[in-house]
């Protein structure tokens, strides 16, 4: 089962709710950072308009230090974000 901040960002995805999700980026919670930049990544690649000061701060967070938890499965552990949000890895992958 989902958790609930990906429920979330996968509607304001389907939504292209950009309020919505550039809130996310600017929590305070690491992990909502995260979705924020996975949402920013994926509809920039679908050739999505986005702001180039907020394409910063997501590409910023891809290169991120900062730990978050990221699961596969049942499995939880933490690693770091720019880890979590590499191109080579499905970025659906951050809880």
């Amino acid at each position: 089962m989902d958790p609930e901040p990906r429920t979330t960002i996968e509607a304001l995805i389907l939504r292209r709710d950009t309020a919505g999700i550039f809130s996310y980026l600017r929590d305070t919670s690491a992990v909502h950072q995260a979705y924020g930049a996975e949402a920013v990544i994926r509809l920039s690649r679908a050739g999505m308009a986005i702001p180039k000061h907020v394409l910063v701060i997501a590409d910023d967070l891809r290169k991120s230090d900062r730990m978050v938890y990221v699961c596969s499965g049942c499995i939880y552990w933490m690693e770091e974000m720019r880890v979590a949000l590499r191109d080579s890895m499905p970025v659906n992958n951050i809880r």
